[in-house]
């Protein structure tokens, strides 16, 4: 990537922020890696430390957006992949955010970021609207809250992507749907929730120990523009953003297929950073 002048930079952050906020986690900028050509501050240190001088126009993110608003955040899909399809495809259950994010769902187990309830929970009202989906959902019990997870693995072809680009995706996602907190615990009936016992969202990031972002993580304390973002985006929504990294050595032979499901390849372990 040809090198940027960290007045570029900003000038780019400040440009896609006065276009449609929700979508500003998509640009590409958020994911340049190492440091500008004149101030040698890392490229997501300047954008992070832009978006606090900004943040009156980042907090704009998820205005006047209808996110299922008639639609179910359930989508009710029993959804198995066709295992034997993929397997003739790549010869393998290749190593990626979707299977891992299936695999994790199907384990059943209650990890110390709680209970996974659904993967790839849609954002949509309308078959033409471009949001994404949530990675994972798991209600954590001891925090009483409903974590909205966004995943990160480990590219194969080394392309990770960020921190920031974690943080700012998964702070959209939970700005989108935080209003329809009620029906959300509706549309997910079956599985006893209720704002009794469960009472927020909560923004998680989990990403692999040995990615960009999951290094970045185990480093924060090296990056304080993002700790500072983070700071505001806490302080804004009244929750902690939390982030975990996941070890998870079977990254070659990752998964194996049990009764047409998924599942893991051995253990993963999950710890807390933030």
């Amino acid at each position: 990537m040809k090198g940027f002048k960290e007045a570029v930079i900003r000038k780019k952050v400040q440009a896609e922020l006065q276009k449609d906020p929700n979508f500003f986690y998509t640009k590409t900028f958020l994911n340049y890696a190492g440091n500008s050509i004149d101030s040698k501050e890392p490229y997501t240190e300047i954008i992070a430390d832009e978006l606090v001088r900004n943040y009156d126009q980042v907090r704009r993110i998820g205005e006047n957006a209808a996110i299922c608003k008639t639609k179910s955040f359930n989508a009710h899909r029993n959804y198995i992949p066709n295992v034997k399809a993929r397997l003739k495809k790549f010869e393998q259950l290749e190593y990626c955010e979707k299977l891992l994010a299936i695999a994790l769902y199907n384990s059943n187990v209650t990890y110390c970021l709680g209970k996974i309830l659904d993967f790839e929970v849609p954002l949509k009202e309308k078959k033409s609207d471009k949001y994404g989906r949530i990675d994972l959902v798991a209600k954590d019990d001891n925090k009483q809250s409903i974590k909205l997870i966004e995943l990160k693995i480990k590219a194969k072809n080394g392309n990770d992507e960020t921190l920031l680009r974690a943080l700012l995706e998964i702070y959209t996602y939970y700005k989108l749907i935080n209003n329809s907190y009620d029906k959300f615990l509706i549309d997910y009936g079956d599985y006893g929730l209720s704002s009794d016992k469960y009472k927020r969202f909560q923004p998680t990031i989990l990403t692999d120990q040995q990615s960009l972002s999951g290094i970045t993580l185990l480093n924060i304390k090296e990056h304080p523009c993002i700790q500072a973002l983070i700071s505001k985006m806490n302080n804004e929504i009244g929750s902690q953003i939390e982030g975990f990294v996941y070890d998870y050595p079977n990254r070659n032979e990752p998964f194996k297929e049990v009764e047409h499901k998924i599942m893991l390849q051995g253990d993963i372990t999950i710890t807390q950073i933030i």
